[in-house]
């Protein structure tokens, strides 16, 4: 295998997306921290060896990071659009993703500025998680890329990570998950399986697949450009919920332990706001504040009780690597 040193070095940078997450979870850095300082140059790394290796004809290994990182790109395409129904259906699935903005920005309140950090980490897992696949494993069977995907989904239900975001014994969140990892799995396994087609198809297409990243990553800025989101964000205080009809608004506060938020009711009735973690009620008058107390550490999910749906909010209460066990 070519330069097993080189692919090894690829593999560690590769790897540290996911650990910083890990490592948040856990209690040891935080990601504010971790991703700035280490994530962030091991992925602007990958991008200058894989040019670099273009140009110094290590032919294996550029194509190894070349075609994880456009099938990383696209498994995480077809990972997001498999869960898509099931967040249209009420399934909170892309709320992990928020809280990754939070963590990594440090942020006491959400916005649209943390919603495009947590997304964009989110495709730095799914992109350097194929790397990794793609480094040693040429000419394998697309169903490995499959099991790798369950591996890694894994890893998260089992880990504190799975404790974190309540995952353990939430058997329709945990089904929604290992089902959208076969779809992230296949385009990785399909690439690396017909490696050299695959390396064809990727040299005869250089400047279209350049335009395709930018492209990609440019969208991520339209909704913090949206005269709407401005205006909401602007409005938007730490440890306090507005209401905007059924909705919480923002969608995540951050506090310590043993804090509070308070929820101000500007609707025309009153309101009752539901903690689903423990089945606490609390009723608030119209016009009026209440105050709701988180005295454990971990993450909760709050809304509006109504008769239809509301869309949920959640208060995250740190460290949340100091989760109870069990809840």
């Amino acid at each position: 295998m070519q330069h097993l040193w080189i692919r090894a070095t690829c593999f560690i940078a590769a790897v540290a997306s996911g650990v910083s997450l890990l490592a948040k979870v856990y209690g040891i850095v935080e990601m504010s921290v971790s991703v700035p300082l280490v994530v962030l140059p091991c992925c602007i790394g990958l991008v200058v060896f894989w040019s670099w290796a273009r140009r110094n004809r290590l032919e294996e290994v550029a194509a190894a990071v070349g075609i994880g990182i456009v099938g990383g790109l696209l498994s995480t395409l077809a990972y997001d659009l498999t869960r898509l129904p099931f967040h249209l259906s009420g399934y909170l699935v892309f709320a992990t993703n928020s809280t990754y903005g939070m963590w990594i920005t440090d942020a006491a309140a959400s916005s649209r500025n943390t919603e495009v950090v947590g997304w964009l980490y989110h495709f730095s897992n799914g992109v350097t998680f194929s790397v990794m696949y793609a480094l040693f494993m040429r000419g394998r069977h697309w169903i490995w890329a499959v099991v790798y995907a369950f591996v890694l989904e894994s890893i998260a239900v089992f880990s504190l990570f799975g404790q974190v975001f309540s995952l353990a014994g939430n058997y329709g969140m945990v089904s929604i998950a290992y089902l959208a990892h076969i779809s992230y799995g296949l385009p990785i396994g399909v690439m690396v399986h017909r490696w050299e087609a695959s390396r064809e198809w990727l040299a005869a297409r250089q400047v279209p697949i350049a335009a395709m990243f930018t492209l990609f990553f440019a969208s991520f800025l339209i909704p913090v450009l949206t005269p709407a989101k401005i205006v909401r964000d602007a409005t938007v205080g730490p440890g306090v919920f507005t209401t905007d009809g059924i909705a919480l608004v923002p969608f995540m506060q951050r506090i310590g332990k043993g804090g509070t938020v308070a929820v101000e009711n500007r609707n025309q009735g009153e309101i009752v706001v539901r903690v689903v973690k423990t089945g606490d009620r609390h009723a608030i008058p119209a016009g009026e504040s209440g105050k709701i107390a988180f005295p454990e550490a971990g993450i909760y999910q709050i809304h509006i009780e109504t008769d239809g749906v509301s869309r949920s909010s959640f208060v995250i209460a740190e460290p949340v690597s100091e989760i109870p066990v069990g809840r």
